[in-house]
């Protein structure tokens, strides 16, 4: 009996998660071999919230792609708030605007890696975030145009509606 329910369970929970990749994704980006998407979708007291996580690697190089929202976009931005410009020969952490998103750049020079974060949305908040090796801090920005942000804050939108 106890078994069922575990099972029942259980097959909620996947057809749940399930759910949430259909409607918010990460999408292939030519050139680069991408694995699943690893997601975590949950409802609280304090709203709904998710993230959705995908490897992508080409050549050497290699990059963590997050796309989180509601509480799961808070852990983020309570990671990422607060950090003062940096810029020296080898490193440099700076805040950009890029259209209508607020963007946050950390980068080494000589090891050619560090993460990139955009700002989709406030409130909600709603993060892509990518942490990457291989790649120059240029090449990490127009990378990250592969996707639409405007198209991934509305499906998060979407997907933190009550």
């Amino acid at each position: 009996m106890y078994r069922s329910i575990f099972i029942l369970f259980f097959l909620v929970f996947l057809c749940a998660n399930q759910a949430l990749a259909g409607v918010v994704s990460l999408a292939d980006v030519q050139g680069w071999q991408a694995g699943p998407a690893d997601f975590l979708h949950y409802r609280s007291t304090y709203g709904r919230a998710f993230y959705i996580m995908r490897v992508y690697q080409r050549d050497g190089a290699r990059v963590q792609l997050f796309l989180a929202g509601g509480a799961e976009g808070e852990k983020f931005q309570h990671l990422l708030s607060g950090r003062l410009e940096v810029e020296t020969k080898d490193y440099f952490l700076k805040y950009f605007q890029d259209g209508n998103y607020r963007l946050l750049i950390s980068h080494s020079r000589p090891e050619k890696k560090g993460f990139m974060a955009v700002f989709l949305n406030e409130k909600p908040v709603i993060i892509l975030f990518a942490r990457y090796q291989g790649l120059s801090a240029e090449e990490i920005r127009t990378w990250l145009k592969h996707f639409d942000w405007d198209q991934l804050k509305q499906e998060a939108l979407a997907e933190l509606k009550d």
